[in-house]
């Protein structure tokens, strides 16, 4: 039984990497590559495109695995859907955001939370400068904190946005919104569940 269970993980482990190498490929090949690891390719190589290359894929596979973005995989090829854990848990409140803006649902809709990151701490008057989750990578607001939220919320502190109202009702401007911080979250993703809640406010 123990055997049968080490085969059937070792396989598994032989897919996810033959899937996340071929994500990295891909990336290559349609150049829609991540700019800082090829950077980083292109550092180690000396400028040697042909050796940049080939690190580019193992360093985007090492990548790929810390992120933990086994959801990308699965949606990416249609296989092995059993591979698929209901539950991602990320190394830094940062790998958890980048994983909201690459594959969340981070269009804004008032009502509707999106995950954000305190990049300020709270100043004099109250207030945090957040990085609100979205498809471009995030975008930044000055953020009214309660007298609770005050002491608990920190630089680097993983939070639950509320978008309320937007200034232009017009143009709808990511950054003209206005809203509040209902929760603060673990770097914890549930498939079914959505974020996990480390506090209410």
């Amino acid at each position: 039984m123990v055997l049968r269970f080490i085969k059937k993980a070792t396989s598994k482990k032989r897919l996810m990497d033959e899937l996340l190498y071929e994500i990295a490929l891909q990336e290559l090949e349609s150049g829609t590559y991540r700019y800082g690891i090829w950077s980083e390719a292109l550092a180690k190589s000396s400028g040697n495109e042909s050796l940049a290359r080939s690190l580019y894929i193992r360093y985007r596979v090492r990548s790929l695995r810390d992120e933990s973005t086994q959801r990308e995989v699965i949606e990416k090829s249609n296989k092995e859907p059993d591979l698929l854990e209901e539950e991602l848990h990320f190394k830094s409140n940062e790998a958890a955001f980048e994983y909201a803006c690459r594959f969340g649902k981070s269009n804004i809709e008032k009502g509707h939370p999106l995950p954000a990151l305190v990049v300020r701490k709270p100043n004099n008057q109250n207030k945090a400068t957040i990085k609100v989750a979205s498809m471009n990578g995030g975008f930044f607001i000055e953020q009214h904190l309660l007298e609770d939220q005050h002491n608990d919320i920190t630089e680097g502190s993983l939070v639950l946005w509320r978008p309320i109202a937007c200034g232009d009702r017009e143009s709808h401007k990511e950054e003209l919104w206005a809203g509040s911080i209902d929760a603060e979250l673990y770097p914890s993703y549930h498939i079914k569940e959505g974020w996990k809640i480390r506090a209410h406010y």
